[in-house]
């Protein structure tokens, strides 16, 4: 299994989190003012590998298949919204 850095971004982009980028990127998610969600990816490859992507699916509280959905624009925030909620 593995995702390009850009397809990241794309994810982060649909689902609101907000990105900065220095020695790391980091991504962050606030529902009404509340940090839910805290990412910390390196950048500079162009391919994550599979054990990586385990560690930002561990941080996003998703499972593959959630993110595969989401990548392929087939669900969305509310989608992954409840998922967060239902879950944790």
């Amino acid at each position: 299994m593995q995702l390009k850095t850009s397809e990241m971004s794309k994810v982060y982009d649909k689902l609101r989190f907000k990105t900065k980028q220095s020695d790391h990127l980091y991504a962050r998610l606030k529902v009404a003012d509340n940090l839910i969600i805290r990412i910390k990816v390196s950048h500079g490859k162009k391919n994550i590998d599979s054990f990586i992507i385990q560690k930002i699916l561990k941080q996003m509280k998703l499972k593959y298949e959630e993110l595969s959905l989401i990548k392929s624009c087939q669900k969305g925030f509310d989608y992954y919204i409840n998922i967060v909620k239902n879950r944790y």
